[in-house]
């Protein structure tokens, strides 16, 4: 990844600068950026919803579990502004992190040995269902 916040939007971006009036005081004497982080890890993989769709076709009962369900569908928890994963079908490039992990009970969610197979046939969540 290179230095250059420009170059790489998606990691950070700059979202105020600081002048060097205000931090005179600390002896800075040029303007200091202040960066937003944006998350790298797509933690989407790691909701316990998408793995309980995965593994047993169990549909959220009260929604979205996390509550970072946007109204267009858009999972807060997507570093690049993605789908909720239970609104796309399985064979969507984004699901493909997620058939890497497994939530064991008491342990929390592990990698897989190999990725799990992605069920035939299931449809899709209706965003009604998740905005409950």
């Amino acid at each position: 990844m290179s230095n250059d916040v420009n170059q790489n939007p998606k990691y950070a971006r700059i979202v105020d600068v600081i002048e060097p009036a205000q931090l005179a005081h600390l002896g800075v004497g040029q303007s200091v950026p202040v960066f937003e982080m944006v998350n790298v890890a797509d933690q989407r993989k790691w909701c316990r919803a998408t793995q309980a769709w995965l593994e047993r076709g169990q549909v959220p009962a009260n929604g979205c579990p996390t509550r970072d369900l946007l109204e267009d569908g858009v999972c807060r928890r997507s570093p690049s502004g993605g789908k909720c994963l239970l609104l796309l079908p399985f064979n969507h490039p984004d699901w493909k992190p997620a058939l890497r992990e497994e939530y064991v009970e008491g342990m929390g969610f592990m990698l897989r040995d190999e990725p799990a197979q992605a069920p035939v046939g299931r449809q899709p969540i209706a965003l009604e269902v998740l905005e409950r």
